[in-house]
């Protein structure tokens, strides 16, 4: 009897315990995570955001639509792309990765689909793309920032966007379809016509001014969907045609062996066909289009650019420089001269290169032959630290030397440009401009800074430096000190 009473006992605690847990498992569930675009609470939404480890995904084209992005959905290959004046970010269903115009980001978190909705993390889109993100109270805030530059949108490239989430998205060759070169003077060659080998076309490289013809075909738009990828820190030069092309121009290398390239090669894949121009040096080219042929020209910055700054983020690869909470140096200057560069191309005033767009080694060599070949200003982006944890603030380096006689601008008066310009716009405690004999500024012949945007090992600094939003004022203000920089050089070509 004892037994069946204790029996008893036990199922009534359990079916008390299942009764006073249910309503706080559906309280839980009713109380969803709240999202307010531009200080507007948006209600009735068909999903709510999720938090997925300590990560928020949003509904793509509810939060980024109002926000005045563009998102477009490729079915084909489960990937969102959502595009902000002119930067673009991708983001493909179950990969730990975003892809940043060309540069790809790890994330902790991949974009998933939910109850057919495309849900991608807020917070690495948003941040990328120029928007404040910030979430308190289970409530996600996102806001566009008011330091981005005024749209510049290809309608060519987006055509329109469409209300069904199916909607097909642009390629990736067409969304990486950006230009993105440089070149240096080559020495002229003779005048010299080569013929591609095999070639059902008459295709001919012109040394007298450095130009491929191509003779059109009628009905064959060779040339209407070509994307150019300038890989020009190993010299690399491609245009992606978008069509197979392989009836027309058969596979093969071109060997030029002038200043300017070694080879030309035609290639053909399941992408269409390819012309790869392996260079000598970095490369620019052009194509313009006549009654009966396509003509590319294979140009220099000093032809094409009036106005070239070299972005070196300092360090990479096996130099890390200071690392604090595993955050490095080398990551921070990496990820404000992204930001640097999107701004620069917004705008197109100016046509800026970087020494390099991933975590890799860069020599120092490298760094000042860069400047030294193409280059009218350059910029060494660094991050401090220091032994006394109590300095703080940002500074920037300069070089006197003989280079600066005789020029409208002396690496002091820009070092001393871009100090203020960066001032103003973060409110870091100044520490001024003083001379140093850094190896990257003894070498260069431009005018030339090293600019240290602040200390890491100062703890509350170091908490605003791996802030994106203070990582994109530090970029607008050294972006403002470019374009006041150029003011004192008027472009000479």
């Amino acid at each position: 009897m004892t037994c069946i009473k204790n029996l008893f006992a036990m199922c009534i605690i359990v079916f008390a315990l299942h009764i006073f847990l249910t309503p706080l498992q559906v309280h839980a569930q009713e109380n969803p995570v709240g999202l307010v675009i531009n200080g507007q609470t948006l209600y009735g939404l068909p999903i709510s955001p999720v938090i997925d480890n300590d990560r928020v995904l949003v509904p793509a084209r509810i939060v980024f639509e109002n926000l005045g992005a563009n998102v477009y959905w490729n079915e084909d290959t489960k990937t969102v792309h959502v595009q902000y004046h002119d930067q673009n970010v991708r983001l493909t269903i179950g990969e730990n990765n975003i892809v940043v115009n060309e540069y790809p980001i790890e994330i902790p978190v991949p974009a998933q689909i939910i109850d057919n909705h495309t849900m991608i993390p807020v917070g690495a889109v948003s941040t990328n793309l120029g928007f404040l993100v910030a979430f308190r109270d289970r409530t996600v805030f996102v806001d566009r920032a008011d330091y981005m530059p005024p749209p510049i949108i290809d309608e060519d490239l987006f055509p329109g966007l469409a209300d069904e989430p199916t909607t097909t998205a642009p390629s990736d060759e067409n969304l990486s379809g950006r230009y993105n070169e440089s070149a240096i003077v080559a020495t002229p060659e003779p005048p010299v016509l080569v013929t591609l080998p095999g070639s059902l076309l008459q295709v001919h490289y012109n040394f007298a001014d450095n130009t491929l013809v191509i003779p059109r075909t009628s009905g064959v738009p060779l040339m209407a969907e070509a994307v150019h990828n300038n890989f020009y820190h190993v010299n690399r030069y491609e245009i992606a045609l978008g069509v197979d092309a392989s009836q027309l121009l058969a596979s093969g290398t071109m060997n030029i062996g002038n200043s300017l390239l070694n080879s030309i090669d035609v290639a053909h894949g399941e992408q269409g066909t390819r012309l790869v121009f392996n260079g000598r040096q970095i490369l620019s080219l052009d194509i313009s289009e006549g009654d009966s042929h396509y003509i590319i020209r294979v140009m220099c910055p000093r032809q094409r650019y009036g106005r070239i700054v070299i972005i070196d983020p300092g360090h990479g690869g096996e130099r890390p420089g200071a690392v604090y909470d595993d955050v490095r140096a080398a990551d921070l200057n990496l990820a404000i001269t992204r930001k640097l560069l999107q701004l620069i191309e917004a705008d197109g005033y100016i046509k800026a290169y970087t020494t390099r767009n991933s975590d890799t080694t860069v020599h120092w060599s490298y760094r000042y032959g860069m400047s030294n070949q193409i280059g009218d200003l350059m910029i060494t982006i660094h991050h401090n630290a220091a032994y006394n944890l109590e300095i703080h603030g940002a500074e920037a380096f300069y070089l006197t030397d003989a280079h600066d006689e005789g020029r409208s601008l002396s690496n002091q008066e820009f070092a001393n440009i871009v100090q203020r310009n960066l001032v103003a716009h973060t409110n870091r405690f100044d520490r001024g401009i003083r001379s140093g004999e850094f190896i990257v500024l003894r070498n260069t012949e431009a005018p030339s800074t090293l600019v240290e945007i602040g200390f890491m090992s100062h703890a509350a600094e170091f908490e605003t430096l791996i802030n994106p939003e203070y990582q994109w004022r530090a970029a607008r203000g050294l972006y403002q000190a470019l374009l006041e920089a150029f003011e004192y050089m008027p472009p000479v070509r």
